[in-house]
């Protein structure tokens, strides 16, 4: 089989094969743009250049409006009936609880970020261990310990038999070039770069006895890499080739050897480990079209119009003219120190002695052009006025027809994107899932919320989770912050018009409305429906249980409420 010798790896075939990739990458990505367009939206421009900084204005608007605020999934059960019902709400909560684990929010951000300026996020899915390309089947997944108490791994996201999710510098990542898109390719590779000391003392790899340091060639990663690596570093390929449902780890330090060679326990598990966002799809290749693509021939414009401007200005000074001998200096100073009322004595014929100079002022075509630069930017990325907070020019009072058409377009040019994040971290959540089913083995506990409610803290062993099929759904989340006032004054409208619904729960109506309100001080307020039925966390109760329960709650709450003076409202 190709690229492979006796059922091994042929080392010198996978390292052309990445360097081949390496090249795609450079050409299809512009790679050789990406440490410029770093520098623009970082600040560093030639002094002699007056900026107006749309990379940074740009991404600082972009990633806010695309990234999850609070990434959450729902999960609802395929299969009719009570317990059913309960092994998906245990599924949610513990995928929301590992969502904040993991940290999956600051990993989009940075993806959405990588987007605009190299033209594809990538992110990786992993268990247990970083350095660690397949997870232990028998025992728990955990980085090693060396000489003592000495960690190979330092990354506090990753924590044993636990999944994590990174994002992955679009320069450490490689995929077989000419690749469309990476469902068809057969092959990926992540960059991998440690230290020496680390990789020789790495119990989980082999043929480390040669290895010496090695030069990374991604100019992604070059800036500052000097001064982030005083000791000797090394780059792995770890290669995941989905022809033989192999992984494999090789350096190109050693050429004939492998430093793991192993069966993609992912792969058989039908979990690619690879989750990429790309915006602007490219029909031929991969890698997608960067924003800072498209916007560097205007960001180029307008900083040239920017320092045509700040020339004009600077002639556009008044300046003064004045005979030889008419004004001593000392003269000169007094009328040049900004004092109010200040004399100046000029020696003959003032006429013809001293006179003002403006050479001209700042030409209007040059607001004109700036004004149609900005025009260009908006309209090739996808924003208007309204999406940078602005309002029409006029608009002093907007009217709430204004203000709604605001907001609509602040979140309708972005969906698609959003859209994306979310087909992503469903496939995430999905990936997760046969993960736990089969690596967790200790007994977990969970709180649920039951009828009208009431918390269910249920204890259950993960295995159990199997027993169910699930729908698996992220919505996008708005991207808009909301402030404290206006979700109270939603809370209120929305509890004005439903209270005298007779479809709507009016416990879980009145807790919505007081978990809005100001203050904690709200939150005892309601009182224990249930009547203390030994639901806490430190008294959980089985899946069997919980579903011998719940009609007992229904049935307890529902007479409770009967004897409520809001139960004789009419509707």
């Amino acid at each position: 089989m190709e690229g492979y010798t006796n059922g091994r790896p042929d080392v010198a075939f996978w390292l052309r094969q990445v360097r081949l990739g390496i090249e795609y990458r450079k050409l299809c990505a512009y790679e050789e743009k990406w440490g410029r367009w770093r520098n623009y939206y970082r600040g560093l421009w030639n002094p002699r250049v007056q900026p107006s900084n749309l990379f940074f204005k740009m991404i600082r608007t972009t990633v806010p409006r695309i990234y999850f605020r609070n990434p959450s999934v729902s999960i609802t059960s395929r299969r009719p009936g009570l317990e059913h019902h309960l092994l998906a709400q245990l599924l949610e909560r513990t995928d929301n609880q590992l969502f904040t684990q993991m940290g999956l929010k600051k990993q989009i951000k940075k993806m959405v970020q990588d987007n605009f300026m190299f033209g594809a996020g990538i992110g990786k899915l992993g268990f247990g261990s970083q350095f660690q390309a397949a997870p232990e089947t028998t025992t728990t997944t955990q980085a090693p310990l060396v000489r003592g108490k000495e960690a190979l791994e330092y990354n506090i996201l990753v924590q044993p038999n636990m999944p994590w999710f990174l994002r992955n510098a679009p320069g450490c990542f490689v995929i077989e070039p000419g690749a469309e898109d990476k469902d068809a390719a057969r092959w990926d590779c992540y960059v991998v770069r440690r230290p020496l000391a680390d990789v020789n003392s790495d119990p989980r790899l082999k043929n480390v006895g040669d290895l010496g340091p090695t030069e990374h060639k991604s100019i992604l990663r070059s800036s500052y890499e000097q001064m982030r690596t005083p000791v000797d570093m090394i780059d792995l390929y770890e290669i995941r080739d989905r022809k033989t449902g192999k992984v494999f780890i090789i350096t190109p330090s050693l050429n004939e050897r492998t430093l793991l060679f192993d069966d993609d326990y992912f792969f058989r598990q039908g979990i690619d480990v690879t989750n990429t966002l790309i915006f602007n799809n490219d029909d031929e290749n991969f890698w997608g079209i960067p924003d800072a693509q498209i916007l560097e021939p205007n960001q180029l414009e307008i900083n040239d119009i920017k320092t045509v401007k700040a020339l004009h200005r600077r002639l556009s000074l008044l300046k003064i003219l004045y005979k030889k001998g008419t004004i001593k200096q000392e003269q000169l100073d007094n009328m040049l120190n900004g004092e109010v009322g200040a004399t100046v004595e000029v020696e003959g014929d003032l006429n013809n002695s001293v006179k003002p100079m403006q050479a001209g002022d700042v030409p209007q075509a040059l607001t004109q052009a700036e004004y149609e630069v900005l025009q260009e930017v908006r309209e090739s990325l996808g924003f208007s006025r309204n999406e940078f907070g602005e309002f029409k020019p006029g608009s002093h009072s907007p009217t709430a027809t204004e203000v709604d058409n605001v907001k609509a377009a602040s979140e309708i040019r972005v969906d698609e994107r959003r859209d994306m994040i979310a087909d992503m971290l469903t496939k995430v959540a999905s990936d997760i899932h046969p993960i736990i089913f089969n690596h967790w083995t200790r007994e977990q506990v969970i709180d649920i919320v039951g009828p009208y409610g009431v918390p269910l803290w249920i204890t259950f062993q993960p295995t159990m989770l199997k027993r169910g099929s699930y729908v698996v759904k992220v919505d996008p989340d708005t991207s808009v912050p909301e402030t404290k006032d206006l979700r109270m004054a939603k809370a209120m409208k929305v509890y004005e018009m439903l209270k005298t619904n007779p479809l709507i729960d009016p416990i879980l109506l009145t807790k919505y409305l007081l978990r809005e309100l100001h203050g904690v001080s709200f939150d005892d307020m309601m009182p224990d429906m249930a009547g203390g039925m030994g639901l806490t966390p430190e008294n959980p109760m089985q899946l069997q249980q919980a579903q011998q329960l719940i009609p007992k709650i229904q049935q307890t709450v529902g007479d409770r409420i009967s004897q409520l003076p809001l139960a004789g409202r009419s509707g």
